[in-house]
């Protein structure tokens, strides 16, 4: 069992590391970013609190693109109800612009504003700083700030996700591997109690089987050598002869239960070679894949030091 534990958990670091290699270069080849920023919103003028949320948005040089979304909140909104803000932004060379478009799927409700930033800096560099604006108008009016949190290459922290998908997807089937290894193990383990316990009770049959034939050859004589009591022994006689019968029949039917449980043993011993068989030829794809991944991993950088 530690022996295949120790398998699979090679196994799934193999897979990681196919996925990383597969998606190595597109990393690489692309520029825009999957950042992170917080948007924190000022007490309203007619004292609603103050509140915030993060939310995910796609950075190129000049360009931003991210939406959030809340439940809305009774009694003005329906709890089952979804609002939703839409933020597009534009970089030009001295300011970035983002235009805030926000309304709610039920509700009737719309609304839009703008956070503005001045300076000759990248988005990320406005974002550090932090970009400013007012939501809402009259007693919904309030001064809100959005900042940077981090980045990644999208590509990137797509590939990440899609790893961390796998990787929990193949820990799951591994697991229900484990697991159904574990009861054919116990069903094995089971079934030799039985047999065991079969094996026992028919040699405590033979025995009295054997206890019974002395016992009726000893009958026999004495009839031979008793005729005046020949009636009465010959009743014994009958008597444990029925019994031999039964038992006879009791230690064939034990082994006829016996040969049953020998075959499902068998069957459940091949089933487990097969889940083994299984595992292995998994390995072994994952680490041709590994290999193959890893030539294309060195052909592309030798290319990329050719280029270079």
């Amino acid at each position: 069992m530690k022996k295949f534990l120790k398998l699979s958990i090679i196994s799934i670091v193999y897979i990681v590391i196919n996925f990383y290699s597969n998606s190595l270069y597109a990393i690489e080849a692309k520029t825009d970013k999957l950042m992170r920023v917080t948007i924190s919103c000022e007490k309203s003028k007619s004292g609603k609190r103050a509140w915030s949320d993060a939310f995910y948005a796609v950075v190129t040089e000049n360009t931003f693109q991210g939406s959030r979304y809340w439940k809305g909140t009774p009694p003005r909104y329906k709890s089952d109800d979804i609002g939703y803000e839409i933020f597009t932004g534009f970089k030009t060379k001295d300011t970035f612009t983002i235009r805030v478009k926000g309304r709610y799927i039920k509700h009737g409700d719309k609304w839009e504003y703008k956070l503005r930033s001045k300076g000759e800096l990248s988005i990320k560099e406005h974002l550090r700083n932090g970009i400013t604006g007012t939501r809402g108008k009259d007693d919904w009016k309030r001064k809100c700030l959005l900042k940077y949190v981090y980045d990644n290459n999208a590509d990137e922290a797509i590939v990440v996700k899609a790893v961390r998908k796998n990787l929990k997807e193949t820990k799951k089937t591994l697991e229900n591997t484990v697991k159904e290894k574990n009861v054919l193990d116990e069903n094995i383990k089971e079934l030799s109690l039985k047999i065991n316990k079969y094996d026992n009770q028919i040699n405590s049959l033979n025995s009295t089987l054997e206890k019974e034939k002395k016992n009726s050859l000893g009958l026999k004589d004495k009839i031979e050598s008793t005729k005046n009591k020949n009636e009465q022994l010959e009743s014994k006689l009958v008597s444990i002869e029925e019994k031999l019968k039964i038992s006879e029949k009791k230690s064939q039917k034990l082994q006829s239960e016996k040969q049953i449980l020998k075959q499902e043993i068998q069957s459940l011993i091949k089933e487990n070679l097969k889940l083994e068989q299984a595992n292995f030829d998994i390995q072994k794809k994952e680490e041709e894949k590994l290999e193959a991944n890893k030539k294309v991993e060195e052909k592309n950088k030798l290319e990329k030091e050719k280029l270079e």
